[in-house]
């Protein structure tokens, strides 16, 4: 049991034991376990980076933290930051004289928002335990090795669009899929038929992340109301809904057979949540991060609600339809064209909306049900398989026009606001986007959403 504390208390970052030794009084009152942790989290980080040396003597070494603590960025910051160490790794190999491929190794942060995917990346990746890497990392940003050291790329970065179609090894085993059906088949859930995953965010969620009332509004949080109308239209065309999510407060009022609030289930669990969210048709959310799970395995995804921030900052790694909330003017409630709207980005960036005098308005529960219809029209012919082509669109028609200029105004001005300078790389994140995501039809056809100077007719 003590060992068991001790490695509990090695695994806190290294600061808390330089913190403790810098105060002789809260020092001496420390129990015995802190004292171990004070002492051997330095001398762990100084052999570590002496290891780590040793190796990198020999071949490339990058130590990186997986930012374990919420699921979306555990998987697509990981998925990013490995396929970039892959790259480096080939050019590498390519051009130096060490011929050995680059030895990443990985350690997680303190929480683990989901411990079926912490399980999915020690199978595929080499990963050590934090009480060795943190101590470790710690101590070679210490000698200024940022080679080393090298920190997870983020999904807001164009280095998403690096992203390759993920093996089916960074998934689930046989055996899981199988104890995932069972469970669902011992709950009334017909594991045959196809599946729509649903989720919209809310302020209990910030509340369980920050232990705090959360008062203030957030663009971000929405009601399941919402996509209430969306989940009877899908489990009217034969699709089980499952309502995902976790800590919520407000339940899916909908009275359907095949609609379930799975965020409210008893049978929920982490490993469920990464079958449903992998295996799914598409995936509808609002990029609020278990959306990952769809996008690890390119599932088609719907984007609602999004602002114009968001367009870039999001990985869009798979088909996808996108939405965003309408800026109007306070106290007129005028829409905003996107010419209008896109000088106060960086405002609404740094003190949200009613800092730049803006108030947004979400989507309708008509126009989500229009937009989910949407994706399963162009979803119905392979039932969630690998995404092929879709279906192909007349160049000359007035949507597929508007929709052109809609990304590229909105590429153009995020560059701006995000202080972007390689022209080249925000060039290609406009062509792949253009491949793989599209403004929703419904979205731009919608009478409330102006583009760039008014209504759409």
């Amino acid at each position: 049991m003590r060992v068991m504390r001790l490695t509990q208390l090695l695994a806190q970052a290294p600061h808390q034991a330089r913190f403790a030794l810098g105060q002789p009084g809260r020092f001496l009152r420390l129990s015995t376990d802190r004292i171990l942790m004070a002492v051997l989290v330095p001398s762990i980080g100084r052999v570590g980076a002496f290891l780590v040396r040793r190796i990198q003597s020999r071949r490339e070494v990058s130590l990186v933290e997986m930012p374990s603590g919420r699921i979306g960025h555990f998987i697509m910051d990981t998925c990013f930051t490995a396929l970039q160490i892959d790259a480096d790794s080939r050019q590498e190999g390519a051009t130096a004289s060490r011929g050995a491929r680059r030895l990443a190794l990985w350690f997680a942060q303190a929480e683990t928002a989901n411990p079926t995917v912490s399980r999915i990346w020690r199978r595929n990746l080499r990963v050590v335990p934090r009480w060795i890497g943190k101590p470790t990392q710690s101590a070679l940003l210490k000698e200024g090795r940022h080679d080393i050291a090298r920190p997870c790329l983020t999904m807001t970065r164009p280095a998403s669009l690096l992203l390759s179609r993920p093996g089916p090894q960074h998934w689930l085993t046989t055996a899981e899929i199988r104890q995932c059906q069972r469970v669902l088949g011992n709950n009334g859930v017909a594991v045959e038929q196809p599946w729509v995953c649903l989720h919209v965010r809310e302020s209990s969620y910030e509340e369980h992340l920050h232990h705090r009332p959360i008062t203030a509004p957030n663009y971000r949080n929405g009601s399941p109301a919402e996509i209430a109308l969306a989940a009877v239209a899908l489990a009217e065309r034969g699709y089980t809904v499952f309502r995902m999510g976790t800590h919520m407060r407000q339940r899916l009022e909908v009275d359907h057979p095949r609609v379930i609030d799975y965020a409210h289930s008893r049978f929920a669990s982490p490993m469920l949540d990464v079958y449903l969210g992998g295996g799914c048709t598409f995936f509808v959310s609002s990029g609020s991060g278990v959306d990952a799970l769809a996008g690890w395995r390119w599932r088609p995804q719907v984007y609602l609600n999004l602002v114009l921030p968001s367009l870039v900052r999001y990985g869009f790694w798979n088909r996808s339809l996108l939405t965003f909330q309408t800026p109007r003017e306070a106290g007129t409630g005028r829409a905003l064209s996107l010419a209008e709207w896109a000088p106060r980005q960086e405002l609404f960036l740094r003190h949200g909306p009613v800092a730049c005098g803006v108030e947004l308005e979400r989507n309708s529960a008509e126009l989500v049900r229009a937009v989910v219809l949407e994706m399963l029209d162009l979803t119905t012919t392979d039932h969630g398989a690998p995404p092929g082509p879709w279906p192909a669109r007349d160049p000359n028609d007035p949507c597929t026009r508007t929709e052109a200029k809609a990304f590229s105004e909105l590429v153009r001005h995020e560059r701006i606001v995000m202080g972007g300078t390689d022209d080249l790389e925000w060039a290609d994140a406009l062509h792949t986007t253009r491949q793989l995501a599209r403004l929703s039809q419904a979205w731009l056809t919608h009478a409330q959403h102006p583009l760039n100077g008014g209504p759409h007719s």
